[in-house]
């Protein structure tokens, strides 16, 4: 029953681990967008030469912007059901250990701690 409990509470927490790598890659691929954008501004600057016009660094600007705040849109979102989601697995682990010692141990934790 215990190899079952904890097979269980592993395949859940399995799970959680692809909200974790969400959590961690999206803002990661939000700054690479950042820098690819960036550099694309800046190699339309550097193209332009002595006559740049600010509105050349707009679309690259554009982009590292709109790249970050996706990022963040979905990282964000992740990692707080990542922290809700791994505390009810949490709160579940325990209830089932107390239900298991108890089943294992009637009376044994009610009786010791008066």
């Amino acid at each position: 029953m215990l190899a079952r409990l904890e097979r269980d509470f592993g395949r859940v927490g399995a799970g959680l681990r692809v909200l974790e790598i969400v959590a961690q890659v999206a803002p990661l691929l939000g700054l690479f967008g950042t820098v690819l954008g960036m550099i694309d501004a800046f190699r339309q600057l550097q193209s332009a030469g002595s006559g740049a016009d600010p509105s050349l660094l707009a679309g690259g600007i554009w982009v590292a912007l709109l790249t970050t705040a996706a990022g963040l849109a979905v990282a964000m979102p992740a990692s707080v059901l990542l922290g809700w989601f791994d505390a009810r697995l949490a709160r579940h682990r325990r209830t089932a250990d107390e239900a298991l010692e108890e089943l294992l141990a009637p009376g044994v934790l009610t009786h010791g701690a008066g």
